[in-house]
């Protein structure tokens, strides 16, 4: 057996070589952490008005299926901040659906949500804001210890 002794460092604490790796190296490995909300308000949003739920995807290629389809929203419930999943995302959907019943401008709003949410997530402040919160140590080279 062997023992090593080395020192661990906050991501403030690192030189500038070593905390820019540290924050490469979270942004080519973490997963967008609000994939599964921004998924559940666009379900909920469909289950709503009785839509299918289309095809999309955001980060490095984006895109949603559109629809041409018109809603009417006086044959539905009242849609509320509360009405769907309760996540940021819904406010996009509810504010472009009541603007002129569009599904498909509800679609575009979401997905632009949910990119510039998902870019602001590989932002270098907000990576090292998770990186302070969560108290994470990193060795000299940038690795998470």
């Amino acid at each position: 057996m062997e023992t090593r002794t080395y020192n661990v460092y906050k991501i403030d604490e690192l030189p500038k070589e070593a905390k820019e790796k540290a924050i490469e190296n979270w942004r080519n490995n973490d997963d967008y952490p609000w994939s599964d909300d921004n998924a559940n308000s666009l379900k909920a949003f469909c289950q709503h008005f009785s839509l299918d739920m289309p095809n999309f995807e955001y980060g490095y290629r984006s895109f949603i299926d559109s629809s041409d389809v018109i809603i009417d929203l006086k044959d539905f419930a009242p849609l509320t901040e509360d009405s769907l999943s309760g996540y940021c995302a819904d406010i996009a959907l509810i504010k472009a659906i009541t603007a002129n019943g569009s599904v498909n401008e509800a679609f575009k709003a979401w997905l632009k949500h949910c990119e510039d949410d998902y870019n602001a997530c590989r932002e270098d402040d907000y990576i090292i804001e998770t990186m302070q919160g969560n108290d994470y140590d990193f060795t000299l080279e940038g690795e998470i210890d």
